[in-house]
């Protein structure tokens, strides 16, 4: 068998680096961090609001790669997760399957709350300090201005993908999902939400942490990697 692969797509703010920390953890893995425009490697392209547009940009670099290995994984943390379940559909359009998604940090989709003030709206104080709640983001970043107004252009127009999704946007897959939040993040009680979207097994696991629990436990996070590989081939 090939070495199998694992398509990693970031959480809003996140680019093809994002994911280095799992690394020494999936050695047995070929990793393939995927990114979209107007940061790391493709800092001078223009940033994406849509997600489908930013759908169908994840869905071209995976598709190059599809000439001998099909031995494969998606992940996805936050707007990854979401990415990732629509690249997955675009994906098996052409009958081309991933062994499992596996996805994090977030409870699926879900209507809309008109109620809730969308974070890439909040202006000032207000969108700092929703960023410190979620986490993820290192303090010298969010105290030094120069780092921050280079940085938010980036988190605003990811937090536009992700929260301006519909149901509409997502069909459901004949694939296993793994599904993964941190014990402390909200809504965490509604992980199930992830079984309306396969018709296929839906594992559901809690970790230690907030919303970035991934940083505090990569070793759990690569066992269920690898236990989502192994156990669906």
């Amino acid at each position: 068998m090939n070495i199998p692969r694992i398509f990693m797509i970031h959480f809003a703010g996140g680019s093809f680096y994002s994911y280095d920390f799992l690394k020494p953890y999936l050695k047995n893995f070929e990793i393939i961090p995927l990114e979209l425009p107007g940061r790391g490697k493709r800092i001078s392209e223009n940033l994406i609001t849509d997600f489908n547009l930013a759908a169908k940009d994840i869905y071209r670099q995976v598709k190059s790669f599809f000439q001998s290995n099909n031995y494969f994984m998606i992940y996805g943390h936050s707007m990854g997760a979401y990415l990732a379940l629509k690249l997955t559909a675009m994906l098996s359009n052409e009958r081309i399957y991933p062994v499992a998604l596996i996805v994090s940090g977030n409870i699926g989709p879900q209507k809309f709350d008109e109620n809730v003030c969308r974070r890439f709206q909040l202006e000032g104080e207000l969108f700092l300090n929703s960023l410190r709640e979620l986490g993820g983001i290192p303090d010298e970043i969010l105290e030094n201005y120069e780092a921050f107004n280079f940085f938010e252009p980036v988190l605003r127009s990811d937090f536009e993908v992700a929260e301006r999704v519909t149901l509409e946007d997502f069909d459901i897959v004949n694939v296993p999902i793994a599904a993964i939040m941190g014990d402390k993040e909200d809504k965490v009680n509604q992980i199930n939400n992830w079984k309306r979207f396969t018709t296929s097994s839906c594992r559901l696991y809690t970790l230690p942490g907030g919303h970035f629990f991934i940083y505090d436990n990569p070793n759990a996070l690569a066992k269920i990697i690898k236990a989502s590989f192994t156990s669906y081939l």
